[in-house]
């Protein structure tokens, strides 16, 4: 039952193009009725797909699951390094956070001192996927990061972040990271 909500909750909420796709095939069959049989009933008819299909958008476009919460919160954190800051991951990591970097202020200060020493020119975060439990989150996403000028060049690595729901304005807080690992090896110089 709760992967049937899942599967439901994905298409209606966060992908809904195989839905406005099966409404326009919908639609297109009807127009093709009514030009066949030019009724006035097939014309009323030819509202319903349309109707739904802006209902289903809308509802799409102002309902933010928390998979997408957690997405666009990992987007700002990139865009954020991008900038050379390290504000975003700061308002996001938890207070109790542990792991890559061992705490909080840790994790803050390596990741300034990373943004010093090399200038990021761009981060691209690629295949997501984010396990969505009750309060908690399993999320693991790769990222290709392009530094400016140095000996670096390109480094991809994926990563492991457990989030956490909690009361407060940002929601959705990272309570873990794993180390991060090498996804293809041999795009850093050696």
């Amino acid at each position: 039952m709760f992967a049937d909500m899942e599967t439901l909750r994905t298409i209606f909420l966060e992908d809904p193009a195989y839905i406005l796709v099966g409404l326009g095939v919908v639609e297109m069959a009807l127009i093709a009725a009514w030009c066949v049989r030019r009724s006035g009933r097939v014309l009323k008819l030819l509202a319903w797909p349309v109707a739904l299909g802006v209902v289903v958008f809308a509802v799409a476009w102002f309902v933010v699951t928390d998979r997408e919460y957690i997405r666009q919160a990992a987007n700002d954190i990139a865009a954020d390094f991008q900038r050379g800051s390290s504000d975003a991951a700061a308002r996001y990591l938890d207070e109790k956070y542990t792991g890559f970097g061992q705490d909080k202020p840790t994790a803050i200060l390596l990741a300034n001192h990373m943004l010093a020493q090399q200038r990021i020119r761009k981060i691209k975060l690629s295949h997501c996927n984010i396990r969505v439990e009750g309060q908690q989150a399993e999320m693991k996403i790769n990222s290709v990061v392009h530094f400016e000028g140095g000996d670096i060049g390109m480094l991809s690595l994926g990563w492991r972040i457990r989030w956490v729901k909690r009361p407060t304005p940002t929601g959705w807080q990272i309570a873990h990271v794993k180390p991060p690992t090498q996804t293809l090896p041999g795009f850093t110089k050696p």
